[in-house]
């Protein structure tokens, strides 16, 4: 991300289930763990975020990967790349620290734009939706593509959008698929801003979208959560 529209990204979202352990979980994502998932060059610019807002229910941690490669042959060259690491005992210091939510490798969709380039990223918007009618599924991903986040671009509130789709059996808790985590499509939006104020922003342009007829009830949210980063370190 950070202007970067990969192919594909590798979503995991996490929480550290022992609260006093949470600068042991923090050095190990950061000095271990996002470097052993780099090392083959399938993931690239690993970054790492914390829950801005938590709420009851959502993840504490959002790990982001970057990929080229096919997504099928990311999807391999991942359950290798960990199977390996779990038998070198790479990943044995998460146990009974931390739990993974969800995760999984998803394609990128829809439109590749940004509104300003180069400005920083101090948070994001992360909303996860499925579209109530199957029969409404391309004129709800031509909305948000083409009506819904320009109305965002143009609110100045976040500058940059990105959307992935998941599958059904793509999305996994530790190795296991997980159904009603995510939906089926992912949205993530970066801000200059701090995410609190620029989700704040937003929620005040919801009359103004309404009032020009830029909303639907087509969508339906599985996940709504805002993210600081904190890897790499600024």
């Amino acid at each position: 991300m950070d202007g970067r529209f990969p192919n594909a990204v590798l979503l995991a979202f996490v929480n550290c289930i022992d609260s006093s352990r949470i600068d042991e979980f923090d050095r190990f994502c950061d000095e271990v763990h996002l470097p052993d998932l780099q090392q083959s060059g399938m993931l690239t610019n690993a970054q790492r975020f914390v829950n801005a807002d938590l709420q009851p229910g959502q993840p504490q941690y959002l790990n982001v990967y970057e990929t080229d490669f096919d997504v099928a042959e990311a999807r391999k060259a991942f359950a290798e790349l960990r199977a390996s690491l779990l038998a070198a005992g790479r990943m044995d210091a998460m146990k009974g620290m931390a739990e993974s939510v969800a995760w999984g490798i998803f394609p990128s969709i829809g439109s590749k734009s940004t509104a300003t380039a180069r400005k920083p990223v101090r948070g994001l918007l992360v909303n996860s939706q499925d579209c109530k009618d199957p029969a409404n599924e391309a004129a709800f991903s031509d909305w948000y593509s083409n009506v819904h986040i320009p109305d965002i671009f143009a609110s100045g509130f976040f500058h940059s959008a990105y959307r992935y789709e998941s599958e059904p059996g793509t999305v996994f808790a530790m190795a296991d698929p997980v159904a009603g985590v995510l939906g089926k499509y992912i949205n993530i939006y970066e801000t200059d801003l701090d995410p609190i104020e620029a989700s704040n922003g937003i929620r005040g342009e919801r009359a103004k979208w309404e009032a020009t007829g830029h909303t639907n009830d087509m969508g339906e949210i599985k996940l709504r959560a805002l993210f600081r980063p904190v890897y790499p370190k600024s």
